[in-house]
């Protein structure tokens, strides 16, 4: 024991110095106590101070960071209600107390605000529907324009014809067609015809179910200037009335000049109840609407009439051609009815 003791202190004394770690000194039996705890405290010293300027360092790569950071945040909020809003569709097509189709479109924005709004394509849609009931024709369905079309120029009636006599006709000028889409003429023409499929599936309207409810439409075929307008349905007796409503359009406006107008307007100008718009005002957006006669029948709107007559002149001026009619009652029932109507417009418009 004592020989490799002293073999290994001589190995060590003939070679160069090693690195002093703590191996190596407990190997040759030469680390003392107080030269082990030096050496480790050195080293632990030199380790502090490398973690203490790893730390100085990345605090002041974080602290350029976040400043970098700051600088990149910009404001990008926006108020977009239409965007954020939440609609749903309600309808209702049946009996209460009366028979009606509501259709309703609920709009929510948040918790704190509810509105209800009538759905206009569905109500509009809806509005031809029960106009066709008002004119006795359930089912009747006009495309838009059949009407001023026909009468914009001359056209020739065919009743239930072949297939052969509508070819015929059709080269001469413009057709007015009545044709049950079973016979041959009818299959024809019906299979070019490209039906609203808005009625049946989405408006869901009552009248659909009810017994004496036939479809009659109403649409057109054109090819270049000339047109054929075609009226067809199952029922005789529809194509009889639509021919007699047509017939009767005709001739009502070959023989009067039809203008739109407003009739019972109020403003409430002279009554201790507050409301908006100057008669003159209720005039101008009116006419901005296409009408050209108003018919005032408010509570006390008879006192103004004088009134009206005078500023009447710098709002009228010579406009006979838009503002042609305006009457004023001479006396106002409870009941809405207004008496003695009487023209004042030549006052103001000479």
């Amino acid at each position: 024991m004592l020989q490799t003791k002293n073999l290994l202190i001589m190995e060590n004394l003939s070679s160069p110095k090693p690195s002093l770690d703590k191996d190596h000194f407990k190997l040759a039996g030469l680390c003392s106590v107080s030269y082990c705890k030096s050496v480790i405290w050195k080293d632990i010293l030199s380790f502090r101070s490398s973690v203490f300027i790893l730390m100085l360092i990345l605090s002041l790569l974080a602290g350029t960071t976040n400043a970098q950071q700051l600088d990149d945040y910009s404001f990008k909020g926006t108020f977009d209600p239409i965007a954020n809003e939440v609609r749903n569709e309600v309808q209702f097509n049946g009996y209460t107390n009366y028979w009606h189709n509501d259709f309703k479109e609920w709009i929510r924005y948040g918790n704190l605000f509810k509105m209800s709004l009538p759905n206009v394509r569905k109500t509009i849609a809806q509005s031809k529907i029960d106009l066709a009931d008002d004119l006795q024709i359930p089912g009747l369905s006009v495309q838009e324009g059949f009407v001023s079309g026909l009468f914009s120029s001359d056209y020739k009636i065919l009743e239930a014809p072949s297939v052969k006599e509508l070819e015929e006709s059709v080269g001469s000028g413009n057709v007015l067609v009545f044709t049950d889409p079973g016979s041959d003429a009818g299959k024809k023409l019906i299979s070019k015809f490209v039906p609203d499929s808005l009625s049946k599936q989405q408006l869901k309207s009552y009248q659909f179910g009810a017994v004496n409810f036939r479809e009659v439409n109403a649409f057109i075929l054109e090819n270049g200037a000339k047109k054929v307008f075609v009226v067809e349905s199952t029922v005789p007796e529809a194509l009889s009335k639509v021919r007699v409503l047509l017939e009767n359009t005709r001739r009502i406006l070959a023989e009067f000049d039809l203008r739109k107008g407003m009739f019972g307007a109020e403003t409430l100008l002279k009554s201790v109840t507050c409301g908006q718009g100057h008669p003159l005002e209720v005039i101008g957006k009116g006419m901005n609407e296409g009408n050209s006669w108003f018919v005032f029948s408010g509570y006390m709107d008879f006192w103004m009439k004088d009134e009206l007559g005078e500023k009447g002149k710098s709002a009228c001026g010579c406009r006979r051609r838009v503002f042609t009619h305006l009457w004023m009652p001479g006396l106002q029932g409870y009941s809405g009815a207004g008496y003695g109507y009487q023209t004042i417009v030549d006052r103001f418009c000479p």
